[in-house]
């Protein structure tokens, strides 16, 4: 319906709500698309979550009374577009200048508030700008305002001007503001104000993206013999989850002092020392022990002290070279 009224030259306004947060996820997803399908095909496009109305009605609200406040939002909505143009007021709007404030302007917010007393007219309109129904926004930086007050015979043109004038300063400063004001008998003493914003996908957005930070240097460490509560990485494993990640990590500083046993040892022989040294570790010098090997890892065994040049080759480099 939207596509053809649209192609056919109509102004055509979407008015649509959210579900509410216990409705599900699966829900919410297909209103998300569905949202974003229309949007191609509205000029304007107003949003309304359900979940907003809590904060309207409060906690106690009964699920019937819930629904029919959505119900209630929608129609308020609709109505003061349609009576901006169509009833006789003290202020009335063309439907051009409606036109060109909703005219191919996209996303779309409103915000509605009512207030009775003294300064009924300034808490109204700021309750507008400030309306749950924003959805977490506000109507600076819209370039398009539609503002309608609406009252009964009592309402005066100096509220109505404190209201305009509100909102007129809540929004961008080369915004265009049309203003309709309507009479209705039924609203007694409160003035309803409800504010319909339009023009954000105009303006200029500025986003900022914090890229995660590249790792320069990857620095592995060993704990000496008699050396407490060292943290041990493995180089192996860290260097290809790097890889995955599209990095490249050459440089491997090792620091360590591993104390040299000549004989292969059973687990019940060991000291408490050589617990700190990790079990891979371990494994390769009884083997190189026993098979009477002269490698890298046996020159530091024997030496006490390898060559630090030694120790910035990669595991799998020295691996290579002991075989």
């Amino acid at each position: 319906v939207a596509r053809v009224a649209k192609e056919m030259g109509c102004l055509t306004v979407g008015v649509v709500t959210k579900p509410f947060f216990f409705e599900g996820l699966r829900r919410n997803k297909f209103a998300n698309q569905g949202i974003e399908k229309l949007r191609d095909h509205v000029d304007a496009l107003i949003t309304i979550p359900n979940r907003k109305l809590q904060e309207i009605a409060g906690k106690d609200m009964q699920m019937t009374e819930a629904f029919a406040k959505a119900d209630e939002v929608l129609y308020q909505a609709v109505k003061s577009i349609s009576d901006i143009i169509t009833v006789n007021g003290l202020i009335n709007v063309d439907f051009a200048d409606v036109r060109t404030i909703m005219a191919d302007m996209g996303r779309a917010l409103m915000g509605t508030g009512v207030a009775s007393g003294e300064r009924r007219a300034w808490d109204a309109a700021r309750k507008a700008i400030n309306s749950p129904l924003l959805e977490d926004a506000t109507i600076e930086g819209a370039r398009g305002v539609l503002i309608n007050v609406t009252g009964s015979s009592s309402l005066k043109l100096s509220e109505v001007e404190e209201a305009a004038m509100m909102i007129q300063e809540a929004s961008h400063p080369d915004a265009n503001i049309i203003f309709g004001s309507v009479i209705d008998e039924s609203m007694g003493d409160e003035i309803r104000v409800t504010v319909i914003a339009t023009g954000f996908d105009h303006a200029e957005l500025e986003i900022v993206e914090e890229m995660p930070k590249r790792p320069e240097r990857l620095t592995v460490a060993t704990p000496a013999a008699g050396l407490r509560g060292t943290e041990m990485t493995d180089p192996t494993l860290t260097s290809e989850s790097l890889s995955c990640a599209g990095e490249s990590v050459s440089t491997f500083t090792f620091n360590s002092n591993p104390t040299h046993q000549s004989q292969p040892r059973r687990a019940g022989d060991m000291r408490q020392q050589e617990l700190d040294i990790p079990t891979v570790l371990r494994r390769e010098w009884d083997e190189q022990a026993a098979g009477g090997k002269k490698g890298l890892m046996r020159s530091a065994l024997g030496g006490g002290m390898a060559a630090e040049s030694e120790f910035d080759i990669p595991t799998f480099l020295r691996r290579r070279t002991d075989s």
